[in-house]
């Protein structure tokens, strides 16, 4: 068994399909009404609760950070970053929760 911090036996909400296009927009600084996007990520998976995003290594946001993220046609959301997971060739998994 995985000891990673995505690896739930029993999931307490249903995770969906991400967006068609797959991609979110991220804002650093958690604005919402001046929502300006400086990190673009890959959705890997979406629930009611939050997201599972894939960032480059070199993104500077780190576990307990507050940013806003924006995905699809839907509206930016404030989320805090939840856990962080470095997957190899440059790249990391970040769960984010929805603080909305």
């Amino acid at each position: 068994m995985s000891n990673s911090p995505f690896t739930h036996e029993k999931r307490s909400t249903i995770r969906t399909d991400p967006w068609p296009d797959n991609e979110a927009k991220i804002d650093p600084t958690a604005a919402i009404e001046d929502f300006k996007p400086r990190i673009s990520a890959l959705v890997t998976d979406e629930s009611r609760t939050g997201y599972s995003v894939v960032v480059l290594e070199t993104v500077e946001i780190k576990v307990g950070d507050i940013c806003s993220i924006k995905t699809g046609e839907s509206p930016p959301t404030r989320a805090e970053v939840a856990r962080e997971e470095s997957l190899g060739f440059e790249v990391k998994k970040l769960g984010l929760k929805k603080l909305e």
